[in-house]
């Protein structure tokens, strides 16, 4: 029982030391005031890769291979809520974060944190899937989020959207290297500090 409650205790501190190195990396100077988009819960009860991905297909969302091999990488299973947390989410697009011809993913991160947006733990792309249940048909969101290396050499990053007609979607094959090129119109899903 005391070797559970210190397991529990160190993922707890784990997960707040990594928003903290963020926010000493971007050296924040949140001037704007951006309007929450929608509250999601993390740390829900699922523990594993695994439970995630039957959580998925029981809610009826389609999953892409990327996403699957993310969701199960130890990566993605180290960096899961170990208790309830809600974190405010705000859409930001390319453009209006002064990169009118779209930008780097270290140049929209770098100026997405000078408004106090950070980078969504890794565990928002799935649980944004589950609990955005009425997302517009064509609305495609990136999740701005520390990207997930897998064994192929991949390092990708999450994406939710509704496709006609395959229904409410979870994407992984979208380029989360820091060189990696978004179109102006790209909206990326980021989290705000409270």
């Amino acid at each position: 029982m005391l070797r559970r409650k210190t397991r529990v205790l160190v993922s707890v501190v784990m997960f707040f030391l990594s928003f903290v190195s963020l926010l000493a990396f971007y050296k924040l100077e949140a001037s704007y005031n951006e309007k929450t988009w929608k509250t999601i819960t993390l740390g829900t009860g699922l523990k594993t890769g695994k439970e995630f991905l039957y959580a998925l297909q029981k809610k009826g969302c389609g999953v892409s291979y990327y996403a699957m091999k993310m969701i199960e990488s130890p990566t993605f299973a180290s960096k899961i809520a170990p208790k309830e947390l809600k974190i405010d989410l705000v859409v930001v697009e390319v453009a209006d974060l002064d990169l009118k011809n779209g930008g780097t993913i270290k140049d929209i991160y770098t100026r997405a944190a000078k408004r106090g947006l950070l980078p969504c733990p890794a565990e928002a792309g799935p649980q944004l899937r589950m609990q955005y249940r009425d997302q517009p048909v064509g609305e495609r969101l990136v999740i701005a989020m520390d990207s997930i290396d897998l064994p192929t050499g991949f390092s990708g990053i999450f994406a939710v959207e509704y496709p006609e007609p395959s229904g409410l979607f979870l994407h992984g094959g979208n380029d989360g290297t820091p060189e990696a090129v978004y179109p102006a119109n790209t909206h990326f899903v980021f989290m705000k500090l409270k």
